[in-house]
């Protein structure tokens, strides 16, 4: 009879030791052994069914980041095991900090940052755009504007890679804000002595504004004669019922987080009536055919500078001419009545 002798089974080439490897890549494990008739590969010591060949290969996921060997056996049951095989598994990186919106002043810097895990996957590099369109020299995780300008008021993306593969770093928008500007203006007549702008005594006083608040929140504050009227976020002055203390120069101050600017200044007056200083006589007597001369005088109050003008009246009626004075020449029966002074100013 014939006796046949089976040798041990041995291995000469053992799977590879370590490897790194990007999920979706292709790991291959491989063992070249003498005397074996069957091979079984293991993952973490557990069957990884119908694996049992001299090689084992597969696509990467995360999951399969493990510790393999392979048992290799002869027909009489004898088994030798592998070295361990251990793989790690990359990936491309996770964004851990993206940049945030950000609002500066004109001429201020601009500073935007992003923060990511590589994962295994090799050195992170970054890519910074602006409208699809790459941004020269912003290569680093920390994208910078020494000064910023008008024309850097948009929105930004940044790309992270490492070997693994590519991902958004996040977009970001960037708003360049200036210090306000603002004038104002006011509907009040001006006056025909003075040029300026006047109300009576008792009438509103009020004020147009035009503003651009340049990207910041604004505050508001009114002065008159330089003397502060008190800070608001409203840029409405109006005074219902002028007193004569209201006259003065109006000027409105805006400040934002980037600076202040002061309106143009607007003089005011605040007129009163004129006062007669001096009455016409009470009672005039005059021969017929004679000549009389009925006079007042009027005069602006303290503060008023306005043209005066005169209006006579004959019995509710008025006459000519509109002077302080009131030459009566011939007179004669028709002329006598009751004669009145109107002083009026603007």
């Amino acid at each position: 009879f014939n006796v046949t002798v089976f040798n041990l089974p041995t291995i000469q080439t053992q799977p590879a030791a370590q490897q790194q490897l990007c999920v979706g890549s292709n790991f291959t494990l491989s063992v070249t052994a003498s005397n074996a008739n069957t091979y079984q590969w293991y993952k973490n010591s557990v069957i990884i069914t119908g694996e049992t060949s001299n090689t084992f290969t597969k696509l990467v996921t995360a999951l399969d980041a493990a510790t393999y060997k392979v048992v290799v056996s002869n027909a009489c049951g004898y088994s030798l095991t592998s070295n361990n095989a251990v793989l790690t598994v990359s990936t491309s990186p996770t964004i851990t900090s993206a940049p945030a919106n950000t609002t500066v002043c004109l001429g201020q810097p601009i500073s935007a940052s992003v923060s990511a895990s590589a994962n295994g996957g090799g050195n992170l590099r970054y890519v910074w755009t602006s409208g699809g369109t790459e941004i020269s020299g912003a290569t680093a995780s920390t994208f910078s504007i020494a000064r910023a300008s008008a024309n850097d008021a948009k929105t930004y993306s940044v790309a992270v890679s490492n070997d693994c593969g590519t991902i958004s770093g996040g977009n970001f928008t960037v708003i360049v804000g200036d210090k306000p500007t603002v004038t104002i203006s006011t509907s009040i007549l001006n006056n025909e002595t003075t040029g300026k702008p006047t109300v009576c005594l008792g009438s509103p006083i009020s004020f147009s504004v035009t503003s651009e608040s340049n990207n910041y929140s604004p505050s508001y504050t009114w002065y008159k004669d330089d003397v502060s009227k008190g800070t608001s976020t409203s840029n409405a002055l109006t005074i219902n019922s002028s007193v004569t203390t209201d006259a003065g120069t109006y000027k409105l101050m805006v400040a934002n987080t980037c600076g202040t600017t002061t309106s143009n200044p607007i003089i005011v007056g605040v007129h009163e009536k004129p006062i007669i200083s001096i009455q016409p006589d009470a009672t005039t007597t005059a021969c017929e055919l004679t000549a009389v001369t009925l006079s007042g005088l009027g005069q602006n109050k303290p503060g008023t500078n306005s043209l005066i003008t005169y209006t006579w009246y004959k019995d509710g009626s008025p006459v000519t001419p509109l002077a302080a004075n009131l030459p009566l020449t011939n007179v004669n029966t028709d002329q006598s009545g009751n004669y009145q002074l109107k002083v009026s100013n603007e």
